[in-house]
This record gives C-alpha cells, sequence and structure tokens, in this order.
C-alpha cells in the first residue's frame, strides 16, 4: 500500500498519529486531573478550608449552600484551582464541629486561668419567634478587657425564673467560674429578678421595681421590647460603691444601658 497508493497512505498515517496524540493527551489529562488536587492534609488545603468557614460562613453569615453554588466553584478555582471542594454536608459534620470543640477547650483554658469574670445574661426572640439565652463572660487578658461568648442556646417553653436559673448554673458550672465570679448583669424583666433575687446587691432593688406585671410567660415576646414597663429611680446612697467590693455573695446589678433605655422611654412618652 505503501509503494503503490503512496498518497492515500501518508493520508492514512497522519490520521492515525493524530488520534493517537488525542488518546494520550487524554489520558495524561486524566492523570494530572488525580494528582492536581491538595490532600485534606495540605497546609494550603487546610488553611483556605478555615478561611471559607470562619472568614465568609461564620463572619460575613454567608449559607452554607454556598459551597455548592456554581459562582463559588468558579471563584475557588481562580482563587486556586489544586484546592478540593467541600460539600455542605463536610461542612456541618466534621468541620463545625471540630471548630466548636477548638473553641470551647479554649475557653475552657481561659476561665482556668483567669482569677475574676463578670458576666451578662439576655434573652432574644429571632423573627420566626424562637427564643435564646446568651451568657458572655468578661475579664482581663494581658491588661486589656476581654469578652468571650459561653453559651447560646435555644429556650422552650416558658421563660420561668427556674427555667433561666438552671440555664445559668449549668453554663457557670461547666466552666467552673462559680468561684470567680464577681458580677452579674441582667436586664430588668421581672422572670430575671425572681430567678436571682437572692443575689442583688444592697441599694438596687428599686432598680427591679416594676410595675407589678408578671413576665414569666412572656416566651414568644423579645426580651429588649420593654415599651409597658415602668421604673422609678432613686438617688444611691454613698454606701453602695462600697458594697460593691464588700457583698461579694450578693453579685446582681441590672444593666444600666437598659435602664436608662427606659428611662428615655418614659420621658418622650410624658413629653408627647
Amino acid at each position: 500500500m505503501k509503494t503503490k497508493h503512496e498518497s492515500e497512505y501518508e493520508e492514512w498515517l497522519a490520521k492515525k498519529n493524530v488520534n493517537l496524540d488525542t488518546k494520550q493527551r487524554n489520558i495524561d489529562d486524566m492523570i494530572k486531573q488525580k494528582t492536581s488536587k491538595y490532600l485534606s492534609i495540605n497546609p494550603r488545603q487546610v488553611k483556605l478550608t478555615e478561611s471559607i468557614i470562619k472568614d465568609l460562613i461564620i463572619e460575613c453569615g454567608i449559607p452554607l449552600s454556598l459551597v455548592e453554588q456554581n459562582g463559588f466553584k468558579n471563584f475557588m478555582e481562580i482563587v486556586d484551582p489544586m484546592y478540593s471542594l467541600l460539600s455542605r454536608r463536610q461542612i456541618t459534620r466534621d468541620k463545625l464541629p471540630k471548630l466548636h470543640d477548638n473553641m470551647i477547650t479554649k475557653l475552657k483554658v481561659l476561665c482556668n486561668n483567669v482569677e475574676h469574670v463578670s458576666v451578662t445574661l439576655d434573652l432574644w426572640s429571632d423573627r420566626r419567634l424562637r427564643s435564646y439565652i446568651g451568657i458572655t463572660l468578661h475579664t482581663f487578658v494581658d491588661g486589656e478587657l476581654r469578652s468571650y461568648l459561653l453559651s447560646f442556646a435555644p429556650l422552650k417553653g416558658r421563660h420561668t425564673a427556674d427555667v433561666l436559673l438552671a440555664e445559668f448554673e449549668k453554663v457557670i458550672n461547666y466552666y467552673r467560674i462559680e468561684k470567680k465570679l464577681v458580677r452579674l448583669i441582667t436586664d430588668n424583666a421581672a422572670n430575671n429578678i425572681k430567678a436571682f433575687d437572692n443575689i442583688l446587691l444592697p441599694g438596687f432593688e428599686t432598680y427591679f421595681e416594676n410595675d407589678g406585671r408578671n413576665n414569666d410567660d412572656e416566651s414568644l415576646q423579645d426580651n429588649d421590647d420593654d415599651s409597658n414597663d415602668h421604673f422609678e429611680l432613686v438617688s444611691l446612697d454613698d454606701d453602695i460603691v462600697q458594697c460593691l467590693s464588700e457583698n461579694l455573695e450578693l453579685l446582681r446589678l441590672p444593666c444600666f444601658a437598659h435602664t436608662l433605655q427606659l428611662v428615655v422611654k418614659d420621658v418622650k412618652s410624658v413629653s408627647l
């Protein structure tokens, strides 16, 4: 064929070489594709994954579904083509629990090392009327005032004094700071007053005397809404400041910002 049909033979040979080159390139591409992605333990892979979770999902509040959207996949292909994308399932079942456990461990170490702490307790309701309790720790670390969220837990049912006190004691005992606590700050809701009335500092009782309404049934209300609460402020004795240092067993103080907000509301209602 080579001698009798030289032109046809050369044409056939050229097509054969093209097919061989194409097959060889496809094999090379497959091998390259399998080996071009980072392993899960690669420092670059770990750093990018942590940044996506901490900076985008947690800090910016972007939904977890971000990692499965085509736009994000295209973006990461430009950022680093070797990055192995994670699924939403991997983040919720593996990465986030590990980050949470690591943070809890760090908080326990912190609570063990500090000498004194103060705690604020507050309640919230989201737009779907689901209620939560938040407990925040305040302390000095290396001479600087720092705040750390110890607990942000859902509250089901009525927000009774017993429920709030039980949740508070659970968190305090979990971090073993019951003997280090010097002040507890709450708002002026009746359920908070009842839950912690035995640790109220002398002289501050009047700050917690509302109009007598019982707020225990506020299971579906945001505790920041105090439009129906009225408080009468009185001047404090000079000895009260001294009580702050002498009565360590009496820990509770009203939130000054909350009380000030009530004063402004009362003034506005009178002026109108």
